[in-house]
């Protein structure tokens, strides 16, 4: 670990915005961190995620961190299936769905057609982390539950890879676990700069300098568009594999994907940029499910798709 954080940036977070911050409370009792890594792969999404992260983008002239959760009562509403999958990666389609009568205002039409419950936000009592430096502790916001933003502004360079980070919720009824995991190498920002081609007919391969740790968890995600604002992605392409500074996208994911370049900013839809992340990740069990401790060095970067065979 490198440095601290400057606690007094807290005190500038107005309680009327519905900030996080420090607590007056006495803080929580301290833990120990014990790394417990799970194996790189697809893993359905998790009821809540700490998410702990480095990051390059078109928006920053230079690196930034974050640091901020989102906790559940369950996990986070799916509306995509997997409609094909090849070698690492696998196509993610929105599945188009009806509910008539249409659903209440605390409920989703899900992939079958059904109205179901929204999932609820939680705040089980205050987030602590460690190994960045000194313990930080989060309280929830009073805006909505279930969600903690850290300090801002963080240093860049937040973590060095294999520094110890634990995470822990001081509500002992939520989960009496803490999670642990390495601080992984920084990402290299290339595919920010240039953008990643990909060309119908041919396999797309994506390249980045491979870390010190070849077992390193490696993910990309293709981000497609929506229709308005808010709503689903029609289209995702997700990958992972291990660090070796290379993965092949196949063929017949590229053409399934839409067309055309990422736009640097969008208005009345979405396309959010795309992502390559080396990552560790772990998981706790809570009464509401799983919750995942999630410590990543990402870069952002805008696919460009040049169609030249089927639909747009």
């Amino acid at each position: 670990m490198k440095r601290s954080i400057h606690f007094a940036l807290f005190a500038s977070c107005l309680a009327a915005l519905g900030c996080s911050g420090s607590s007056t409370a006495p803080p929580p009792a301290d833990f120990d961190v014990v790394v417990d890594e799970l194996a790189c792969g697809v893993m359905d999404a998790p009821a809540a995620v700490i998410d702990i992260s480095e990051r390059t983008d078109a928006f920053h002239s230079g690196d930034f961190s974050r640091l901020e959760a989102r906790v559940r009562v369950d996990g986070p509403n799916r509306f995509h299936e997997v409609a094909m999958s090849e070698g690492s990666c696998r196509y993610l389609k929105k599945v188009t769905t009806v509910c008539d009568p249409g659903c209440g205002p605390d409920e989703f039409c899900d992939a079958s057609s059904q109205c179901v419950k929204s999932p609820e936000g939680v705040s089980p009592g205050t987030l602590s982390i460690k190994g960045l430096g000194e313990t930080i502790h989060i309280e929830p916001a009073s805006f909505a539950k279930g969600v903690y933003d850290g300090p801002s502004p963080l240093d860049a360079d937040l973590f060095d890879e294999n520094d110890a980070i634990g995470a822990r919720f001081s509500d002992d009824t939520y989960s009496a676990e803490s999670v642990g995991v390495n601080g992984v190498a920084p990402m290299d920002r290339e595919l920010t700069d240039a953008g990643f081609e990909m060309l119908d007919g041919e396999d797309a391969v994506l390249t980045w300098t491979a870390g010190p740790n070849p077992d390193a968890c490696i993910r990309v995600v293709i981000n497609g568009s929506n229709i308005v604002h808010g709503a689903p992605l029609e289209d995702i392409i997700e990958c992972e594999t291990t660090d070796n500074g290379s993965l092949t996208i196949p063929r017949a994911l590229v053409e399934a994907f839409p067309g055309g370049e990422t736009l640097l900013v969008t208005e009345g839809f979405d396309w959010p940029h795309s992502e390559l992340t080396r990552y560790s990740r772990s998981r706790m069990s809570t009464k509401h499910g799983e919750a995942e401790l999630l410590v990543r060095s990402s870069t952002f970067f805008r696919p460009n798709h040049l169609k030249t065979t089927g639909t747009p």
